[in-house]
């Protein structure tokens, strides 16, 4: 499977290479499983920074800690599967990790805006009836509620090119990479969310133009939003 160097498009998938849809339909009893663990994980994530936000102080931090604790396993874990797929086969379409792209990219934009919720409230909410030692564990973990967010919300952009990438058989060209996988992808998704370009990856149609718009704008109010979360702890 070759790129066209005209448009920057791959063919399309063919019957003797399964889309990652009809992988994730066709996955046995292991890889339901796997899929039914990674949804319940995400609604407990965005359970976990809801009940941060209405719930008092005293319980309520408890729900960030746990937060903090379940985002960081699952962020682990999924760089665990990043670097086995590293050590297989570079074809995206035999990754079913782009499978039902809109719900994932859903449940993991809301689970990054609920940290972030979350990591908001802490610097910026009336902290003038806690002790010094409470504020500075409320600040540490409100930071590290914010920097999972930031993980999170940029990886689940990572898995929506792949996703396009997939359905429409290209709309980006890594150099030097016929065929890319998962790291390329977050690399890519990294890299705009951190400078708000995308760097030496060409992006060759008008399609993915978009979503790399609308990715820098978020990635632009979302650091923003980091920097006032700065300024509410140092305030």
């Amino acid at each position: 499977m070759t790129i066209d160097e005209g448009n920057g498009r791959r063919p399309a998938a063919t019957g003797d290479v399964p889309t990652a849809m009809e992988v994730t339909r066709s996955a046995g009893p292991a890889a339901l499983l796997r899929i039914a663990s990674v949804r319940a994980t995400e609604i407990l994530l965005i359970v976990l920074g809801v009940g941060f936000l209405t719930t008092a102080d005293d319980l309520g931090v408890w729900f960030l800690v746990w937060w903090n604790v379940v985002a960081f396993v699952y962020i682990v874990v999924g760089a665990v599967v990043l670097r086995r797929s590293r050590r297989g086969t570079r074809v995206l379409n035999r990754h079913p990790w782009t499978g039902r792209l809109r719900i994932t990219f859903l449940m993991v934009t809301m689970v990054s805006l609920t940290g972030l919720g979350a990591a908001i409230d802490v610097a910026w909410g009336d902290a003038e009836q806690l002790t010094e030692e409470q504020q500075f564990w409320h600040a540490i973990t409100g930071t590290i509620a914010m920097l999972l967010a930031w993980v999170l919300l940029h990886s689940a952009y990572a898995r929506w090119y792949a996703g396009h990438y997939d359905r429409i058989g290209g709309g980006l060209r890594f150099p030097e990479t016929e065929v890319p996988g998962p790291v390329d992808f977050l690399y890519f998704a990294m890299t705009i969310g951190t400078a708000f370009s995308a760097s030496d990856t060409l992006v060759t149609t008008t399609e993915m133009r978009w979503h790399v718009l609308v990715h820098q704008v978020v990635a632009f109010f979302f650091n923003a939003a980091v920097l006032a979360f700065a300024i509410g702890i140092l305030r």
